[in-house]
């Protein structure tokens, strides 16, 4: 057989296969499925992957993605997570341009930060029953995300944890099913005025409300554990927030550049506040801090750090009161307005301490002057009546006699 008449038969072999009439004669297919030798793998947890892309499929007995492990692939289209991996790393898949499905089993428990990141084709992700934690940006730039959000209702909640509010507006009142505001939720929402954080939330993560330029009031329920790293950051226009009971930590650049902000009351649930927390905060004037306080940040006088209008309250003898001291900030001891007040019948008077700190108000007798839960009295009928402001546990009282 001549020369011409091999290069012929390969030509039309070729041909053949090519519009389906002949099988795969080791002519290299357009998409690629990877194997085993494509990954490497050390106790249990995918390191890097070298593969060609294609339809990936992650060999079984992974039990976590390492961060950055498939970063700015733009090869890979699909992947497909055994059952043994419960764990997928920060920024694992972050701008894998053409990646435009992921399967996962219930076995998945972590996403970390940007895992999906900016995945710019990817509309199709499953499952998600199994997973507990999310943290911030995991999904952000994606179909996916898209899809998800809608105008009737704005909140992307995957099992308690609430990833994506950007869309919300106005007055805004997050569902009780939430227990954890992840990282970057809200972040740059120009059209939210005011959050109601509901009791089922413990946390809210890094960043969750930074750059919410109009937001103006935050109510926080006790139920609110921890507030991440920059969470509120450059928030500048909050002027009221009622931190929570239960707090036990305020991270770095929590309230960072919050300019409006005048007034906060540290609970006495918390016991140390974290570098730079309320830095730039330049309209912070009255700082209320109980004596369960016992460390305000590591670097020295940084908590507060360019915030020249500020003033301590606290009790004698305190850690913030020798803090205060030593850095040259002023501190007044907490007391009540008024020990003594006359009211006429219908009058009403406004009652603070003078920190003016968040406490609790009781009368003891509303029949004669009643006190709402600012410290609003109203006179009632002639008589007296105790009013008791109650504040880390102390109590603060105005006799009012009305006439």
């Amino acid at each position: 057989m001549n020369k011409f008449k091999i290069v012929s038969i390969i030509f039309l072999a070729i041909t053949f296969q090519m519009i389906g009439i002949l099988p795969n004669i080791n002519v290299k297919a357009a998409e690629q499925t990877a194997s085993e030798e494509d990954f490497v793998i050390k106790d249990g947890v995918l390191t890097w992957y070298v593969g060609e892309g294609g339809d990936v499929v992650v060999p079984d007995g992974v039990e976590a993605i390492r961060s950055s492990v498939f970063q700015f692939n733009d090869n890979i289209t699909s992947v497909i997570l055994p059952d043994s991996v419960t764990a997928i790393g920060n920024s694992s898949f972050q701008s894998c341009d053409n990646l435009e499905s992921v399967k996962m089993s219930d076995s998945v428990k972590s996403i970390g930060y940007y895992a999906f990141w900016n995945c710019k084709k990817l509309v199709e992700i499953s499952s998600l029953e199994g997973v507990t934690t999310i943290e911030g940006n995991a999904f952000a730039l994606t179909p996916w995300l898209d899809k998800k959000r809608s105008e009737e209702n704005p909140f992307v909640i995957i099992n308690g944890n609430l990833i994506d509010g950007k869309n919300c507006k106005g007055d805004v009142v997050i569902p009780d099913t939430v227990h954890t505001i992840v990282g970057n939720t809200f972040e740059g929402n120009q059209e939210m005025t005011s959050v109601s954080i509901p009791d089922s939330v413990k946390s809210i993560g890094a960043a969750a409300f930074v750059d919410c330029s109009n937001l103006i009031t935050v109510k926080m329920s006790n139920s609110v554990e921890s507030i991440g790293l920059g969470a509120f950051e450059n928030c500048i226009r909050l002027k009221n927030i009622r931190l929570s009971n239960s707090l036990k930590q305020i991270e770095e650049m929590a309230f960072n550049n919050c300019k409006k902000l005048t007034n906060i009351t540290i609970p006495d649930s918390l016991s140390k506040i974290d570098p730079y927390a309320f830095v730039n905060c330049v309209s912070l004037k009255y700082v209320t801090i109980s004596n369960k306080v016992t460390s305000v940040d590591s670097y020295g006088n940084k908590a507060f750090f360019k915030c020249p209008n500020l003033t301590f309250y606290g009790q004698d003898k305190s850690y913030i009161q020798s803090y205060a001291n030593k850095n040259k900030i002023p501190f007044k001891k907490i007391t009540i307005a008024a020990t003594n007040k006359t009211l006429a019948v219908g009058e009403t008077y406004r009652l603070n301490l003078n920190s003016m700190a968040k406490c609790t108000w009781k009368s003891s007798n509303n029949s004669i002057a009643s006190v709402n839960y600012y410290g609003q009295i109203t006179a009632k009928k002639k008589g007296k009546a105790t009013i008791t402001a109650t504040l880390y546990g102390k109590n603060y009282q105005c006799v009012i006699t009305v006439k």
